[in-house]
């Protein structure tokens, strides 16, 4: 069980994790570079919903690498943090080590689940959320647990059943944290020339906080948050 000072202290720790180590942030400069250019082509200076970057050929494209691009490197994060988590060092080759000989699994999750969580995110605001919420430990429990796409989301499925208040407060928290982020990208985006790479750094941050907070939050609900688990 999870209160709410555990909430509080899990979100500041990974915040000044940030601050102490902002190697954190270089993989997720990627997606953060294809979000910011979306919103540069877009040329949308009214502040709209996500669905309407998906109303041309070329930024429907970009958004879909965008948002594969976002779940790709959240495994990579899981498995970056939690290796961070046990042997207090980010080693990227490591990381890639520990996702490498499953790459293709997780290429096909984070294609599938991402185009379902995101599709159903952007067009079907409610349903994505719930969606979102019986989906939410997919990543890492294919990460850390070392589940294929179908078992993940069965590890999901039962910790999100075992623990559905923390879980949903969790959610809200992190729907805040992109609504708030999406609104600042959106008014960054408004700058000449100086909003483009400011975006790109406010959509790593996100990211990074995000993803951070989410494995922080999985390893604490599992066996491993206990200290049992290993890093392999």
């Amino acid at each position: 069980m999870i209160n709410s000072r555990q909430y509080w202290n899990e979100m500041r720790d990974s915040g000044r994790l940030i601050l102490r180590r902002p190697e954190f942030l270089l993989l997720p400069l990627v997606p953060g570079v294809l979000g910011a250019l979306i919103f540069f082509l877009s040329h949308n200076r009214r502040l709209t919903w996500v669905s309407s970057y998906f109303q041309s050929v070329p930024l429907t494209i970009l958004s879909l690498l965008a948002l594969f691009s976002s779940f790709l490197c959240l495994c990579f994060m899981i498995a970056l943090i939690w290796d961070f988590q046990y042997r207090d060092t980010i080693d990227f080759r490591r990381a890639w080590k520990m996702i490498s000989g499953r790459f293709t699994e997780i290429l096909i999750a984070s294609a599938a689940l991402g185009l379902l969580i995101g599709v159903f995110s952007v067009w079907f605001v409610f349903p994505g959320f719930f969606l979102a919420y019986l989906l939410l430990f997919s990543f890492p429990a294919l990460v850390v647990e070392g589940d294929d796409p179908f078992s993940a989301v069965k590890t999901s499925f039962r910790m999100v059943m075992e623990n559905p208040a923390e879980v949903f407060a969790f959610l809200i928290v992190a729907v805040c944290i992109f609504l708030i982020g999406y609104l600042l990208i959106w008014i960054l985006s408004l700058i000449p020339f100086a909003g483009f790479f400011l975006d790109i750094l406010v959509g790593s941050l996100i990211i990074t906080y995000l993803s951070l907070l989410l494995t922080r939050f999985y390893l604490t609900l599992s066996r491993y948050g206990s200290g049992s688990g290993k890093a392999r």
